[in-house]
């Protein structure tokens, strides 16, 4: 069984479970996207779930890639269930609503077994934000806890929390109310409930929630055992484990080992107006495992026809040189046919002659020579990530365009010279979104009828381009990646940087083209392209390819 993945194994697998989780639940297919300063998972009404961005290169063990599935599935199991417009009317109210709503959605996952591992993956959760709480010695009997309690309370299959004195039987009777709801409007109301009881804490020191004595034997038809959990006692008596009554129940059920009071302290009354600890599951990226930007795959690719298109565009705006500039063609060739590993063994006694061992000759040694090693025939797939950014036009006007022009005959004359050398290519362009203007399957021919009729793409959005591509060459089978950014430089730089420097942690190789600029600062692999004419006269020789 697989214990560790690459941070774009995690983001792949846990974007395909939240495809399927949609289908079993009969939901409309939701966006996932991944934040680094996001801290709190959370799903917004227009259906994105906003996960904690793992970098491409990180990684991650097996119960963290089980947490951010967790993660997905809570928020979907919201979608699914929850009314976002019911909401408690104070600070306090709406929090403690939260908890309440929470339980409830995840006991109707376990109810209708979403998953094989629902509960294992749901208890993985709460329990986590459980020992954080107890690693940060945290006052249980502060009001402010309460809400979080109950939501650790009310999950019968997480790790016990203490409970102040006399919210033992609040939380009980609120448990088994939490079994009826069948809404977000009922969830309000057991809401409302507890802190109708909370409010009088104050009064006599204790709820008003104990209800009778048969609701605390277990008189509840077999009700005190419906729980899910694993680590609970069964029955729901907030004193004893057993059930007596008629019907007791087979499962595990509410308050089976608190021991309420002992060393927390006696419950009072909250604040209405107070901001109680966060309820909600916490995402936050394991240590330097964190990724560098915003990133939600589904908001950020658009199609092929909004940045070129045949039938709504029939006029070429620009023309493609009939033929690769030689020099050009001789050093991409060159480069893809080598093996990109040459390297001298030395110590040889055949081959060419090793200045630097001829001292060794007064010493009686024979070994003076050295040989170049290469290993051939390494298959290649490469990636032309294409800008097509606003600044890209700025000479448009003046009908030259003479940016847009080179970026455009650089990848024409970069596609014929590695069709020619046998390496598969697709094309990416990228303005505000990106498209994917020739996946591997086209044919290479096909892709200059579009590429003469690039429309402006609006902003400047290399960073996705730049980790999209990343991600489409890590599902390749070829032994080497290489991808190519045809650029002004205009864009995210800090971001692009840092992904230049994952996808070489990957083995992908990105070179950075710049179009009368300089992007040394972004790409180490760089070449400087200041016109069409410098298409002749550019070298590849310094471009460095993994092996």
């Amino acid at each position: 069984m697989k214990t560790h993945f690459k941070g774009y194994q995690l983001r792949q697998g846990v974007e395909s479970l939240g495809y399927k989780v949609c289908s079993f639940l009969n939901l409309r297919q939701v966006k996932i996207g991944w934040n680094r300063g996001i801290q709190t998972a959370c799903i917004n009404e227009r259906g994105v779930i906003w996960l904690a961005d793992i970098a491409d290169d990180a990684v991650v063990t097996r119960a963290v890639f089980e947490d951010y599935c967790g993660y997905v599935v809570h928020e979907l199991l919201h979608r699914k269930y929850t009314d976002f417009s019911v909401r408690g009317d104070t600070p306090y109210l709406a929090r403690l609503h939260n908890a309440v709503e929470d339980v409830w959605i995840e006991r109707m996952a376990i109810k209708f077994n979403l998953t094989g591992n629902i509960q294992a993956l749901l208890a993985n959760l709460i329990n986590g934000m459980i020992d954080k709480a107890f690693e940060a010695k945290v006052d249980w009997a502060n009001p402010l806890q309460y809400p979080f309690v109950f939501a650790a309370y009310g999950r019968r299959y997480a790790k016990r929390v203490p409970l102040a004195t006399g919210l033992q039987s609040i939380f009980f009777k609120a448990s088994l109310m939490v079994d009826d709801c069948t809404s977000s409007t009922d969830t309000l109301g057991v809401a409302k409930w507890i802190m109708d009881q909370l409010q009088h804490l104050n009064d006599d020191g204790e709820g008003q929630g104990k209800g009778s004595e048969s609701d605390q034997d277990g008189q509840e038809e077999g009700e005190s055992g419906k729980g899910e959990g694993q680590g609970q006692e069964e029955g729901d008596s907030p004193s004893d484990g057993d059930a007596d009554g008629e019907g007791e129940g087979s499962g595990d059920g509410d308050g089976g080992e608190e021991v309420e009071g002992e060393g927390v302290g006696k419950a009072s009354a909250p604040d209405e107006q107070s901001d109680p600890v966060e309820v909600e599951p916490t995402n936050e990226a394991p240590d330097e495992c964190g990724g560098s930007g915003s990133y939600c795959e589904q908001s950020g690719i658009c199609d092929a026809d909004d940045h070129a298109s045949l039938s709504n565009r029939p006029d070429e705006r620009f023309t493609i040189l009939p033929t690769v500039p030689a020099k050009l063609r001789y050093e991409v060739k060159r480069l893809f046919e080598n093996s990109g590993l040459s390297e001298f063994q030395r110590n040889r006694k055949a081959g060419a002659i090793n200045v630097h061992a001829l001292p060794n000759v007064a010493m009686g040694g024979e070994r003076l020579f050295k040989r170049r090693q290469e290993t051939e025939g390494i298959d290649s797939a490469v990636v032309i990530v294409v800008d097509i950014s606003g600044s890209m036009f700025d000479d448009y006007q003046n009908n030259n365009a003479e940016r847009m022009t080179a970026a455009i005959q650089t990848t024409a004359a970069l596609l014929d010279t590695l069709h020619r050398a046998g390496v598969v290519t697709c094309v990416l362009t990228f303005g505000d979104r990106t498209a994917v203007l020739k996946p591997f399957e086209m044919n290479t021919k096909k892709v200059n009828d579009l590429l003469v009729r690039i429309e402006d793409g609006g902003g400047s959005n290399d960073y996705f381009a730049i980790r999209h591509g990343h991600g489409l060459l890590m599902q390749r089978h070829e032994e080497r990646k290489v991808m190519f950014v045809i650029t002004d430089g205009d864009g995210h730089r800090s971001y692009a940087r840092e992904q230049v420097k994952v996808g070489e942690r990957l083995g992908i190789t990105t070179i950075g083209v710049g179009i009368q600029h300089d992007v040394s600062g972004v790409y180490s692999n760089n070449v400087h392209v200041k016109t069409i004419a410098d298409l002749g006269t550019a070298s590849f020789k310094q471009i460095k390819l993994a092996a």
